[in-house]
């Protein structure tokens, strides 16, 4: 796991190292060469780090949440700000916030629950992702909804 998790950090420094010592900067074939092999190393790396978090959470089978006052619009906000700066394709997202966004939840939680399924709708979608989030309240229930239009 070490080796795995150190192949993308050692690949991003080597190109990060070439960009600064080696004039690559002046190559611009060169810069977005190694630009892009950082950036698919850096997903594999976080995509390594989430795997290693949810086997992490399946082994811990009793684990405590912190329940506090959540406004639901800012974790949803932060979640599609996150998602479009490392989306690698074109995204859209349609959110209409709530009026009464503020909800007791763990925050952190919550937030990686709405991110994984945003992760998943970009994922799954065609060339251009279009998602939909929606957040409602039926009387004292949530339903939050991540809809795609693949």
């Amino acid at each position: 796991m070490t080796h795995e998790l150190k192949t993308p950090i050692a690949t991003v420094y080597a190109a990060v190292e070439a960009m600064q010592n080696f004039n690559a900067l002046n190559d611009q074939r060169k810069t977005s060469t190694y630009l892009d092999i950082s950036k698919q190393e850096l997903q594999r790396l976080s995509d390594l780090v989430e795997k290693v978090l949810h086997i992490a959470a399946e082994e811990k089978e009793d684990f405590d949440l912190f329940l506090e006052e959540t406004d639901l619009n800012e974790v949803i906000e932060n979640t599609i700000t996150n998602h479009q700066l490392k989306a690698g394709k074109p995204v859209t997202f349609h959110f209409k916030p709530m009026e009464q966004p503020v909800i007791v939840a763990d925050r952190t939680h919550l937030a990686n629950a709405i991110s994984n399924l945003v992760d998943n709708a970009i994922k799954y979608s065609k060339e251009k992702a279009d998602i939909t989030i929606t957040a409602e309240r039926h009387r004292n229930r949530l339903t939050l909804r991540v809809k795609d239009r693949a």
